[in-house]
């Protein structure tokens, strides 16, 4: 994965945990909500972690048919013969691991893909709550400012217990700056 990529993948997971973040919900809420924007991360991880293990469990069995070619050729008394054929075998198992390279990233980046999309769903899905939440502060925010624009005399009624968590109006704020 490139370092971009990552980038914005954390990006994402900071983006839905801080959805996450909501005085209505209890430590619990916010905790579920926050392993489930963790998903894509760790999915990622399992991911790559997995084929690279597959990759090299591949080269070791490699490897190791050279070592058992070089034992059974050492047995046979041909020592010179044995120590050149452990060397040429090594080297091709190498270059055919060099070759099988470019594969394994493909299958992990479309492996990537497919799941990433599949689990940011979901976790879109289990935040719903606080997504529109999060869509109904930025509404409000959006109406407040135009009925206080100048020129306008009417203001909208407080209600008492109306007033809405700073950290979601912090959040507004920023993401129409940006």
């Amino acid at each position: 994965m490139d370092p971009l990529s990552a980038m914005e993948e954390q990006r994402a997971y900071f983006k839905c945990a801080y959805v996450c973040f909501d005085r209505r919900r209890t430590q619990e809420g916010i905790n579920s909500c926050v392993e489930n924007c963790s998903l894509p991360v760790l999915t990622a991880n399992n991911v790559v972690e997995n084929e690279m293990a597959k990759f090299q469990e591949l080269l070791n069995r490699s490897l190791m048919v050279c070592q058992d070619k070089f034992e059974a050729a050492k047995l046979q008394k041909m020592k010179t013969d044995a120590t050149q054929e452990l060397e040429t075998s090594v080297s091709r198992s190498i270059d055919d691991s060099i070759r099988v390279l470019p594969h394994v990233v493909e299958k992990i980046k479309s492996t990537l893909v497919h799941r990433y999309t599949r689990l940011i769903t979901a976790a879109s899905a289990s935040s719903l709550v606080s997504l529109r939440a999060l869509l109904h502060i930025h509404a409000r925010t959006i109406v407040l400012g135009v009925i206080r624009q100048p020129g306008l005399s009417h203001r909208p009624p407080r209600r008492r217990g109306s007033r809405l968590p700073r950290l979601h109006m912090q959040g507004v704020r920023r993401r129409a700056c940006t």
